[in-house]
């Protein structure tokens, strides 16, 4: 029933069948298969299970060498510690696990099954599940977990590097990431809180619904339905990508920032501000309405729906030196490829014709409806954007200066 080794160095198990197990070395510790409804196995050393652990409880703690699952486990509570590694060689199957490891926790078995993980690494962490999973993780260098289903993180997640999650359904509380961030699910992506990223932050979802988005350099964020979310903030370039609905409150780039809502079903583009301090703002719609207080580009600017529906409610655009397209209502076509284009590009499509009475400052003026584009706004020489203008000069001092058009 009770079995209860002491040992001060090495002990190495053969098969063990008893209700508790008790074993302590003052070095390593190596079993083979162990079978017990509790069992505590406490190393100086290293701790190797290299047959299967099977029952109730199991505790092993290697006090300054590795954890090592070589035989894998079908246990109800792991609690596995380790002042180095903690590794697995087949798969685990535990109701409750809770995982320390001084430098790395790698639990990458596809086929693990883990009810509830808690995992605290100095430095890496792996975890994937073939199911459900509910996990507790802090990592001081990288971060990857998987699950095949769901992956619930309720307290959160951190990690000193990279952090990448992945699985059908992500629900998760504040994430901090201190190099890139990445969360793919291919059905629902839920933030209840901040996510913050020291450098890339990229989210894929079929439907995503965060809160506030922080990232340090580049911050993409590509729904197929639905985007919902508070501000979103990146250093360099910002790209929100939706077929459907998209909310949020402000969203802010350090570069440039492309805002887009793409597809063939009618769709509400709704948010406060959208501004960024690079070559190219563009917020377009495909089919839909927008309900905007103001759009504000470094260089060239662009705000437009093609298929307008619904009600009519946009905000004002503003810009810095160079071109300014304005199509709150219609006129414009949307880019041939979202992920790779410019402001400037939808100047030198033929087609992209002004709408001349839904437009908010129209320029040219109504006369003038044979060119390609209209902007209210222009700085530069036209003819490089094929504007054609009539020769009238004032006087015969301006055809030396460069050709400008002022406010209107």
């Amino acid at each position: 029933d009770e079995l209860t080794i002491t040992s001060g160095s090495d002990t190495t198990l053969a098969d063990v069948k008893a209700q508790t197990l008790t074993a302590k070395a003052g070095g390593s510790i190596a079993t083979k298969n162990v079978t017990a409804t509790t069992a505590n196995l406490n190393a100086a050393n290293d701790v190797t299970a290299n047959g299967t652990l099977s029952g109730g409880e199991f505790a092993l703690n290697a006090k300054r060498g590795n954890v090592a699952l070589n035989g894998g486990a079908d246990v109800e509570n792991l609690a596995a510690s380790a002042g180095q590694d903690v590794t697995q060689g087949r798969l685990v199957r535990a109701d409750e696990a809770t995982v320390t490891a001084g430098r790395n926790a790698i639990l990458d078995d596809p086929q693990n099954d883990f009810g509830v993980l808690s995992v605290d690494a100095g430095e890496n962490t792996v975890v994937s599940d073939a199911n459900d999973l509910t996990l507790y993780a802090r990592s001081g260098s990288d971060l990857t977990a998987h699950a095949e289903n769901r992956l619930d993180m309720p307290e959160g997640a951190s990690s000193g590097r990279d952090m990448t999650l992945t699985a059908e359904d992500i629900s998760a509380n504040a994430l901090t990431a201190g190099g890139s961030l990445t969360a793919n699910a291919e059905q629902t992506l839920n933030l209840t809180d901040d996510a913050t990223a020291g450098e890339d932050m990229y989210l894929t979802a079929h439907e995503i619904s965060v809160r506030n988005l922080n990232s340090g350099k580049f911050l993409t964020a590509l729904s197929e339905t639905s985007f919902a979310g508070h501000d979103l903030t990146a250093g360099e370039d910002a790209r929100v990508h939706t077929y459907g609905d998209m909310t949020f409150n402000d969203a802010t780039a350090g570069g440039n920032a492309w805002i887009l809502g793409l597809g063939s079903s009618a769709a509400l583009m709704k948010f406060h501000h959208v501004k960024a301090d690079g070559l190219d703002t563009a917020v377009l719609l495909e089919r839909g309405y927008m309900d905007y207080w103001r759009v504000t580009a470094g260089l060239d600017g662009a705000a437009a729906v093609r298929h307008f529906e619904g009600t009519r409610l946009a905000g004002t655009l503003e810009q810095g030196t160079k071109i300014r397209v304005y199509f709150p209502y219609g006129g414009s076509l949307m880019p041939r490829d979202p992920f790779h284009f410019h402001v400037r590009d939808l100047l030198q499509n033929v087609e992209l014709l002004p709408f001349e009475y839904e437009a908010k400052n129209m320029w040219p003026p109504k006369p003038r409806l044979n060119l390609h584009v209209g902007s209210d706004d222009i700085e530069i020489n036209l003819d490089e954007y094929d504007y054609w203008l009539l020769d009238v000069p004032e006087d015969e001092t301006k055809l030396a200066e460069p050709l400008t058009v002022g406010e209107k």
